[in-house]
């Protein structure tokens, strides 16, 4: 296994994305239970909401999904059900890097070349 911790996911995830990604917190489904089960949020280019977690173990799997709202989630992106990563770098790299690509596609080039020049300005 390639993350074996919440805290661990959110560190491969902040490393993938390092300054398009802003932590916005770590939701644990049962903390007296189960303290891994759970997921990290994360706002991706200042836009997108996505949460990247496990949903029980043996934590063989991370799921990555998109918050469209409160009440509003999916793991299907482009065509691609993220569900269920298999927990190894490889597979985990390949999905951060979907998830990416589609936050670039669905945001226009005037608002990534704009967000680039004020990330190399801080």
């Amino acid at each position: 296994m390639h993350v074996q911790s919440l805290s661990a996911l959110k560190e491969a995830v902040g490393s993938h994305f390092q300054a398009k990604a802003r932590y916005r917190g770590t939701v644990r489904h049962d903390p007296e239970r189960d303290r891994e089960d759970g997921f990290v949020r994360f706002l991706l280019f200042d836009s997108f909401t996505f949460g990247f977690g496990f949903s029980g173990a043996p934590y063989t799997s991370v799921s990555c999904f998109y918050e469209a709202s409160e009440s509003s989630t999916t793991t299907v992106l482009l065509g691609i059900d993220l569900a269920f990563v298999e927990n190894d770098e490889e597979s985990i790299s390949r999905a951060l890097g979907h998830v990416e690509q589609y936050c670039r596609l669905r945001l226009p080039d005037k608002y990534l070349d704009a967000w680039e020049v004020a990330q190399s300005s801080n």
